[in-house]
């Protein structure tokens, strides 16, 4: 077991998955980015260790640099607290840092582990840079815009907030067209096997290095000797396409739908 308390038992992984990834959208997830891409920013030396908040030379992990900008004390951790007991105080770390268990685990889990098969090869520097990667992955862009009331009575009278703005949180089912920032225009439609993906277009659907903490294929499935040989962004988009819709989904080879599609700058009146 690691320091993240992630094991090789794939049970639930869809559920855990599904609480990671509402942990880093949260308020609280995206403060703690924004956090944690600053305080990378502003370190003199850019390198991050792996294993302890802060190792014998002083050189730290990603939560460790949360806890330096934040100004945490951790001074009751003991840093040479063994995996076993990092794992059982995970709840302790999201308390203090104030993020979902989920999300500190995750954060640990990449740190230490979301590098080179070998994690011990990879050097502080390069681990350094692929955190800042993986953090910009996920934090949003963090824009704003506030409408006054008179204003939303001129785009459209009959919209109102939905009872879920109380609470700051507004899925953008229930927004207004007129509030959309992004706005895609759609050039081509067609049919195509799903192995008729190219490389360049699974790089267009997001496959990458960062997906590859959402890949679970199950253990009968004929990508499961493979799971951590991944060559191309197409072979990792077939991993995560078996993660999706089960063993044996990418070698029948179905027809799916393709779109392709532009970003349309629109400006807000």
């Amino acid at each position: 077991m690691s320091r993240s308390g992630y094991s090789d038992d794939c049970e639930n992984i869809g559920l855990w998955r599904g609480a990671v990834s509402s942990a880093i959208r949260s308020t609280r997830g995206q403060r703690l980015l924004r956090d944690f891409v600053a305080a990378l920013d502003a370190m003199p030396d850019k390198k991050l260790g792996r294993g302890a908040l802060s190792d014998s030379e002083g050189c730290m992990c990603s939560l460790g640099v949360v806890a330096a900008h934040r100004q945490i004390d951790f001074s009751d951790f003991n840093a040479g607290t063994d995996n076993y007991g990092y794992a059982y105080q995970a709840h302790s770390f999201s308390d203090r840092f104030d993020i979902a268990n989920a999300m500190a685990r995750e954060i640990m889990f990449e740190n230490d582990e979301g590098g080179p098969w070998d994690s011990r090869a990879e050097t502080p520097e390069a681990r350094w840079a692929r955190m800042r990667a993986w953090a910009m992955v996920y934090a949003a862009d963090g824009e704003c815009r506030f409408f006054s009331d008179h204003e939303i009575n001129r785009y459209n009278p009959e919209w109102c907030l939905p009872k879920a703005a109380d609470r700051g949180n507004v899925t953008p089912l229930f927004m207004p067209r007129w509030a959309c920032r992004l706005v895609l225009e759609v050039t081509d439609v067609r049919v195509e096997r799903l192995h008729s993906i190219s490389e360049q277009d699974a790089v267009a659907e997001g496959a990458g290095p960062q997906l590859l903490p959402d890949i679970a294929v199950g253990r009968r499935s004929p990508m499961a000797d493979r799971l951590a040989v991944y060559s191309s962004a197409r072979e990792i988009f077939a991993g995560l396409w078996e993660t999706i819709n089960g063993p044996g989904s990418w070698d029948a080879n179905p027809w799916v739908w393709v779109i392709d599609f532009n970003r349309v700058e629109v400006a807000h009146g």
